[in-house]
C-alpha cells in the first residue's frame, strides 16, 4: 500500500515558498510496482503507469484552488490545494493503485501522493480522478 498525503519535503518547500500558484502542476498514475512514499521527492517513473492512451508524466491539472478554513471549535486553520477533476479521455489499464502531485515549474519536486485504497481499473474510455469529492483537497497543511 502506497503511502497517503504530503510528502516530507513538499512541507519544507510551502514553508520556503518554492510551490507557487502559476505553476504547472500534474498527476501522473502509478501500479503495485511504485516506489512512493513519504521521502519521494521527485516525480519519478519508477511504477508509474504504462498503458495505451497514458503519456508518461501524467496529465497537467487545471483550475487550481488554495483554501483557509478555520474550525470554529478549535480555532485551527486548514490549508488546502485543490483542482479541477482531470481526465484521461481514453485509456485502458488494469491496477492502478496511486497518484502522484507533482510540480513540473519545479524541477518535478513532489508535493503528494494519492493513495486510491485499491487497484483501479479502466477498460478504452475516460478515467477520471475525482479530486472535487476530497474532503481535505489534494493538499492538506495543518
Amino acid at each position: 500500500m502506497p503511502f497517503n498525503g504530503i510528502v516530507n519535503i513538499a512541507k519544507q518547500d510551502f514553508m520556503m515558498g518554492v510551490h507557487q500558484q502559476d505553476d504547472l502542476y500534474a498527476l501522473a498514475l502509478y501500479t503495485q510496482d511504485q516506489v512512493l512514499g513519504p521521502d519521494t521527492f521527485i516525480y519519478t517513473n519508477i511504477g508509474e503507469l504504462v498503458a495505451e492512451g497514458y503519456q508518461p508524466g501524467g496529465i497537467v491539472l487545471q483550475g487550481q484552488r488554495v483554501d483557509l478554513t478555520t474550525n470554529a471549535e478549535t480555532l485551527q486553520a486548514v490549508a488546502t490545494m485543490n483542482f479541477q477533476d482531470p481526465v484521461w479521455q481514453s485509456v485502458s489499464f488494469q491496477g492502478v493503485i496511486a497518484a502522484m502531485l507533482y510540480n513540473k515549474s519545479k524541477d518535478n519536486a513532489a508535493i503528494s501522493i494519492l493513495d486510491f485504497g485499491g487497484p483501479q481499473n479502466n477498460s478504452n474510455g475516460p478515467f477520471t480522478i475525482e479530486l472535487s469529492k476530497l474532503e481535505n483537497g489534494l493538499v492538506q497543511i495543518k
